[in-house]
């Protein structure tokens, strides 16, 4: 806002305006030379300040607080009409469901800065299934804060795959942020679809989910600042792949700054139970932050998508690419269990560090099959005494400053294995052997 603007809206403006008027004539002589020039330029200058500051006001409206007392009446929550550029402070756990439907600049807290007693649960016996505790749509933009989000009683559910429980969604192009913020229980305990975004700050978690913890689908976003703790019911979960992070459709999880991520279980864990999916060209990145990231559970790649870690991760389970899928480990990538490409998918290591298989994971450490294509460089791999397994056309490429600690190489082709530059810690190459059995992936 400047002088620029024409007189005849400025006009109009100061008519709807208290306490902005046009100068004194009696500020003027006969001839139009102003008296006290300075004295009006500074009073003029600020009076378009203060009609800077009210146009805004209209514009962007003036920012409300609420206080829902949700101690004495449970339902408060879902009684108010939630308005745009408010702030809505809860007191005691509210009943949700809460619908958020094309709102803007609206903030949900919690009465107490760094306490998560106040929040939305989803109470049972409610006669449909919620979308969430809270769902959010159609272009809204939230912030929520020191708040715990609980769909608890709604675990397992029956339910279609579109009519699945959430504790936290947001679809059709909204942005939420969450700070200091326990999301609890649910199907998907966070579902973020349909081109919005979540990010998440930190003193998050999200645990007891049944299917998936972090959940981007359908070219959504969900972006870490802070290391989060992602964990899901254990020995429970009535579903066949449950997952911490999952990405679907052109989606992508970035995980910035750390944390740790457990899959929900109802499987043994000799059986691969996946803590990580990327699928159908999405993404999931582990980045460098300052605070290292543990997966428990196997990291899987398919479809033309890619996981890349280029952090400090330690894995303590399988991983696993295949249909096209790529995995990058450009960090100290620790991976505690058996390693698999296969069906033209690349896993590539550099600069990484590999151990052996635990006692959980008792099969073949790296196993490359059907025309899948392993890269190592510059690593250093302790293999445990099992042997690198290249069967079906698969193809290894091992180069740099890069140690095998030993371990032997099984092929069918010699023409499949490519080892120069100084690889070093290669036992014995025997090429047409039997190969071992194709993993039971979960896929």
């Amino acid at each position: 806002m400047n002088s620029s603007r024409t007189l005849a809206c400025l006009m109009g403006i100061m008519l709807i305006i208290p306490g902005i008027s046009l100068a004194d004539p009696g500020d003027y002589d006969n001839e139009g030379h102003g008296k006290g020039k300075k004295a009006r330029e500074a009073a003029v200058n600020e009076q378009f300040d203060a009609l800077d500051q009210r146009l805004l006001a209209i514009e962007f409206g003036l920012r409300s607080y609420v206080a829902i007392d949700c101690n004495d009446d449970a339902n408060a929550l879902q009684s108010a009409t939630l308005a745009d550029n408010t702030t809505y402070t809860l007191s005691g756990m509210c009943n949700g469901p809460v619908w958020i439907d094309n709102h803007r600049d609206i903030t949900l807290q919690g009465d107490t800065t760094g306490s998560k007693d106040d929040g939305v649960k989803l109470p049972p016996g409610l006669p449909v299934n919620p979308v969430g505790t809270v769902a959010i749509t159609r272009s809204s933009a939230i912030k929520l804060e020191n708040l715990t989000l609980s769909a608890l009683n709604y675990v397992g559910q029956p339910y279609l795959f579109d009519a699945a429980v959430a504790g936290l969604s947001a679809g059709a192009r909204s942005f939420v942020e969450a700070t200091e913020v326990d999301v609890i229980g649910g199907d998907f305990a966070v579902d973020i679809s349909n081109g919005s975004q979540l990010a998440l700050h930190q003193g998050v978690t999200v645990t007891d989910y049944n299917r998936a913890g972090l959940s981007a689908y359908n070219h959504a976003l969900i972006i870490t600042h802070a290391p989060v703790t992602v964990s899901g019911i254990v020995g429970a979960s009535t579903e066949t792949y449950p997952y911490a992070i999952s990405a679907i459709g052109n989606s992508i999880v970035e995980i910035n700054d750390g944390g740790s991520f457990s899959g929900a279980s109802g499987k043994p864990v000799d059986e691969y139970p996946t803590a990580v999916w990327s699928g159908d060209n999405s993404t999931v990145h582990f980045g460098a932050g300052s605070h290292p990231t543990t997966v428990n559970g196997s990291i899987e790649s398919a479809y033309s998508s890619m996981v890349r870690i280029s952090g400090n991760l330690t894995l303590n389970g399988a991983m696993a690419a295949y249909h096209r899928g790529y995995i990058r480990a450009t960090g100290t990538a620790q991976s505690g269990g058996p390693i698999y490409a296969g069906d033209a998918a690349t896993i590539r290591f550099e600069s990484s560090n590999l151990t052996p298989p635990n006692a959980d994971f008792p099969y073949a450490t790296i196993d490359v099959y059907r025309q899948g294509n392993f890269r190592m460089n510059d690593t250093m791999v302790d293999l445990g005494g099992n042997t690198l397994y290249v069967s079906g056309f698969g193809i290894i490429n091992l180069r740099g400053a890069s140690n095998l600690g030993g371990a032997d190489i099984s092929c069918h082709d010699p023409n499949q294995i490519s080892i120069r530059n100084g690889v070093t810690g290669i036992g014995n190459i025997s090429c047409m052997a039997p190969p071992p059995p194709f993993p039971p992936l979960v896929q």
